[in-house]
């Protein structure tokens, strides 16, 4: 427990910390760069006409999304949540073994 309280605890640092940067600190027009340059790559693979327009309504719906703060933090979360979850159990599996091979110490001192 007190380890998915560990990863918790640092998404949600996480989350604040890129909210307060993307809202504060990040040029206004950087998801119409990201767009821009995305759509630009797909340019150049030779995508068709019609693949281009459906990443385009695609790209324009996400910038709608992202810019509500309910689902940039939402998103913001669900990247690093796995990873610290995974890590977590391995943790937790890792040292549960370890408790189980040494043997019980009595917190009082030997008389």
């Amino acid at each position: 427990m007190i380890l998915n309280s560990i990863t918790l605890i640092s998404c949600i640092f996480y989350v604040v910390t890129w909210e307060i940067l993307y809202f504060n600190f990040l040029p206004a027009d950087f998801m119409d760069k990201y767009g821009a340059q995305t759509i630009e790559k797909l340019k150049a693979s030779g995508a068709s006409p019609a693949t281009v327009q459906v990443q385009v309504q695609q790209l324009k719906k996400f910038n709608g999304q992202y810019e509500n703060p309910l689902f940039n933090s939402l998103m913001t979360f669900i990247e690093p949540f796995p990873i610290g979850l995974a890590i977590t159990l391995i943790s937790a599996a890792v040292l549960r073994k370890k408790a189980q091979s040494q043997p019980a110490q009595s917190p009082l001192p030997a008389s």
